[in-house]
């Protein structure tokens, strides 16, 4: 029996960013469970948000997408954005789907790969609603073929260049099917590129004592033999401080010191194209149930 449409919303999740160099040090602390960062890591969080202007644009991306995953559902569907670390809460976005007299969640992460099972987790926890979860969308052909464009275009500047997929670092310990839907990604959008000369590189590992998946793409640039190279963060939905800052600025200076040229894909972000296809994978969820 299908669903109606006024009784079921979709939650969109994402990490979250501070609104403000103010709220930093509350984000800060959230990701580390409570807490506080020790001085020298916040200090050096801020000035990589102030190196990137201040402000990650993953906020504003974030409901972009929404609103255009709403878009192409034609509006008929009540939609929330809930964020991990930051506001609205992903329990704020609940609460708003239930004051519309929704009752069915269907929920998508914006992470193409799924490390996302602490955001389902805690959506569970939360609420009493019947929950249906998109855990991945990582050989989403719209995006693959995002991916695959802007490297045939950006190898027309730099012919010889070597393509970086990077996607965000985790513990080792934590890796579940992360690592091999990544790989599986890569492998996709190089079907895609006959030819192409790439690598897998890890990026953002965090300031912990574990173990992290590596390679790190620093080490990489450090360590290949060609002048050029295409990085290509398709770990990511959005661009955010772990592209504008990990990547445009630390790997791009490592490659500068490297004498290696260095060109950047960008993430789908609210790409009309790429949000109407996972639209209809989302409509798809809402039909079988």
């Amino acid at each position: 029996m299908a669903v109606e449409f006024h009784r079921t919303g979709i939650l969109v999740m994402s990490h979250g960013t501070p609104e403000s160099l103010d709220e930093i040090e509350d984000f800060y602390t959230k990701i580390r469970r409570g807490s506080p960062p020790p001085p020298h890591l916040l200090n050096e969080l801020i000035s990589r948000y102030q190196a990137i202007g201040g402000l990650s644009p993953l906020r504003e991306i974030t409901f972009a997408q929404a609103r255009n995953l709403a878009i192409a559902l034609g509006g008929a569907i009540p939609m929330a954005v809930g964020t991990k670390f930051s506001s609205p809460s992903i329990e704020q976005a609940i609460d708003s789907l239930a004051l519309r007299g929704v009752n069915n969640i269907i929920c998508i992460v914006m992470s193409p790969q799924d490390a996302s099972n602490d955001y389902f987790e805690r959506a569970k926890l939360y609420t009493g609603a019947t929950l249906t979860f998109l855990r991945s969308w990582h050989t989403n052909p719209h995006f693959l073929e995002f991916h695959a464009n802007q490297i045939r275009t950006l190898l027309t500047s730099y012919p010889n260049a070597k393509v970086i997929f990077t996607a965000h670092s985790l513990p080792v310990a934590s890796k579940g099917v992360y690592c091999d839907q990544v790989s599986s990604t890569a492998n996709s959008i190089a079907q895609l590129l006959p030819n192409l000369n790439w690598t897998l590189a890890w990026q953002s590992a965090g300031r912990t004592d574990q173990e992290w998946l590596g390679p790190d793409i620093r080490d990489v640039l450090r360590n290949i033999n060609e002048d050029s190279v295409i990085v290509a963060p398709i770990g990511f939905a959005s661009d955010n401080l772990e592209t504008l800052y990990d990547l445009d600025i630390e790997a791009a200076g490592v490659a500068k010191e490297c004498n290696i040229e260095f060109a950047r894909t960008h993430p789908p972000n609210s790409d009309l194209m790429v949000m109407a296809s996972l639209a209809q994978e989302l409509l798809a969820l809402i039909k079988h149930e």
